[in-house]
C-alpha cells in the first residue's frame, strides 16, 4: 500500500509540474491584480516605439498625454498635469508590483509615456495655432 501511495504522488507530481509549462508564456508573469487586456497593453508597449504611436495618434487627433499610475497619477515627461479629459491612462501601470516583469513592464510603460509626452508637447507647442 505504501508503494502505491508513493506512486500516486509521483505520478501527481509530474502532472502538476507538467501543466505548470502548459501557460501562455505571454501571461506567465500576469500578476491577479493585472486584467489580460491591461497585460497585453503593457507588452505592447513593451515592443513599441512612441514616437511612431504619436505620430499615429495625431493622424487621428488624439492629443491625450499618457498618464501612468503610482502613488500618485502623473505624465511623465511634463511638469504640470493637464486636465484629466486630456490624458490617456496606461492601466496595469501601479505602485505596487506583483513580480519583477511587472516591475520592468511599469518602468518600460514610464519610459514610453515620458518620450510620447515631450514629443506631443513639442508638436503642440509649434502646431497649436494650426489646431485651434
Amino acid at each position: 500500500m505504501e508503494s502505491r501511495s508513493r506512486h500516486f504522488f509521483a505520478i501527481l507530481f509530474i502532472f502538476v509540474l507538467g501543466g505548470c509549462d502548459q501557460r501562455d508564456p505571454q501571461n506567465a508573469s500576469r500578476p491577479n491584480s493585472v486584467s489580460a487586456a491591461d497585460w497585453a497593453e503593457l507588452l505592447r508597449i513593451d515592443q513599441a516605439d512612441p514616437l511612431a504611436d504619436l505620430q499615429a495618434a495625431i493622424r487621428t487627433n488624439d492629443f491625450r498625454f499618457l498618464g501612468t499610475y503610482g502613488v500618485g497619477f502623473s505624465t511623465p515627461g511634463i511638469a504640470n498635469l493637464p486636465p484629466l479629459t486630456n490624458i490617456n491612462p496606461i492601466k496595469g501601470t501601479s505602485d505596487a508590483f506583483e513580480s519583477e516583469e511587472h516591475l520592468r513592464l511599469i518602468l518600460e510603460a514610464t519610459k514610453y509615456a515620458e518620450i510620447y509626452n515631450r514629443a506631443l508637447k513639442s508638436y503642440l507647442n509649434t502646431n497649436r495655432s494650426e489646431l485651434d
